[in-house]
């Protein structure tokens, strides 16, 4: 087996997907860490800092950073939770529509750069990634 193939190829095609992903975000002032925090708040709504800090695998510091400065931009806000201390975070208005707009950006490229590959071999390479990402947070 050849593992170190496997990395230098995941490498290889990380960096310049993030490369066009920045690209794509700058517009809006974003970048990937924060595009993913806006896609986690987008599908679970009404989440925590220690929520999006455990999904993404980030320490609480660098989730907070991030949620101010997309708060600067209007694209999210702090609501109370349960308690006066807990607060959750949910997108404003401006941030729904910003997110729609790069999701139907992204879908099209995400749509390119994925043809040629069935829903059958997708479903085993998500498969593939999640047991991967399994293994490397268990250490």
């Amino acid at each position: 087996m050849d593992e170190t193939n496997f990395f230098h190829n995941f490498l290889l095609l990380y960096r310049p997907l993030n490369n066009v992903l920045n690209k794509k975000l700058e517009e809006y002032n974003l970048f990937t860490s924060q595009w993913s925090i806006l896609f986690y708040i987008n599908k679970y709504e009404n989440i925590t800092l220690v929520e999006i800090a455990k999904h993404l695998y980030v320490e609480r510091p660098t989730i907070t950073r991030a949620v101010l400065k997309l708060e600067e931009l209007d694209y999210i806000e702090q609501i109370h939770g349960n308690n006066r201390r807990e607060k959750r975070i949910q997108l404003t208005p401006l941030g729904q529509n910003v997110y729609n707009d790069i999701r139907n950006s992204l879908d099209t490229y995400q749509r390119h750069v994925l043809s040629g590959i069935s829903d059958e071999e997708m479903k085993k390479m998500i498969q593939l990634m999640e047991t991967i990402r399994n293994n490397i947070v268990e250490e």
